[in-house]
């Protein structure tokens, strides 16, 4: 199967939180806590959650990126969501909506970096 993403994902779990900024099915606006990002690219996250965040809800994120000790913060949009059978979590896909030019020069650095050294 031919590979659709444009930018270099890297599997690695950061901590992250979120908070939404809005949504259509009145989920509480307030930090949603036990969040871990599964892979990141410059485009956008794949999270793990015990929340279901539905397709076009805006989220506020901040996560450390690992190696780094870097923070980031972005505004995201939920672009797909999966229940994982048989756990209390889903995953959810977000594009990255607004980012700073800096941290995304950031994640893309990191993400050469950390696949060089694999």
């Amino acid at each position: 199967m031919k590979e659709r993403r444009k930018f270099q994902r890297l599997d690695e779990e950061n901590d992250v939180t979120i908070s939404v900024i809005a949504n259509k099915n009145n989920i509480h606006k307030d930090n949603i806590l036990n969040n871990c990002i599964k892979n990141i690219s410059v485009a956008g996250t794949k999270l793990q959650t015990k929340i279901l965040l539905p397709g076009n809800t805006l989220l506020n994120m901040s996560f450390t990126l690992k190696t780094l000790k870097q923070k980031i913060t972005a505004v995201g949009k939920v672009k797909w969501f999966k229940d994982i059978i048989g756990s209390d979590y889903y995953e959810v896909g977000v594009e990255f909506v607004s980012i700073p030019v800096y941290s995304r020069h950031i994640i893309e650095e990191y993400i050469l970096w950390k696949k060089s050294i694999n």
